[in-house]
């Protein structure tokens, strides 16, 4: 916990501040049961409607997209915001989807820069720098 919050607690209510989100879906390898208080504590805090679905081995977080395609998305479906909420950051939430709304692009993705070696251990994205578009992304299987 950071400040008396679960790490996930602070990037919920950063999605909260969201205009018109419908949903939060949480997934993970952890057992539902395990995520059954926090979820009733998330909708009551915020009314907002909040799920958790459970993978029955860790998917990684394209394996779980994949997994729960059908139930993520849905003709209403805008919009998907994924978060790697095992990591304390600051992030730009809204400024992030008002990027991607203004540039409608397949997807807009935050990274920090880091150092060679940690490139190594963590995935590499690769930008053109004239557009900022991916060139390419090499992720590491641990």
């Amino acid at each position: 916990p950071i400040a008396g919050i679960e790490t996930i607690g602070h990037h919920i209510h950063a999605l909260t501040k969201i205009q018109n989100l419908k949903e939060i879906i949480l997934i993970g390898y952890y057992a539902k049961q395990k995520f059954a208080t926090f979820i009733r504590l998330v909708e009551s805090t915020y009314q907002i409607k909040c799920i958790y679905l459970e993978e029955n081995a860790a998917l990684g977080t394209g394996g779980g997209l994949l997994k729960f395609k059908n139930r993520i998305l849905s003709d209403e479906t805008q919009y998907i915001v994924v978060m790697h909420a095992d990591i304390c950051s600051n992030f730009p939430l809204q400024e992030l989807i008002d990027f991607q709304k203004q540039h409608q692009g397949i997807a807009t993705i935050m990274a920090v820069k880091v150092d060679a070696e940690t490139s190594k251990k963590m995935g590499q994205l690769v930008k053109d720098v004239n557009t900022n578009e991916l060139m390419h992304l090499s992720l590491i299987h641990i």
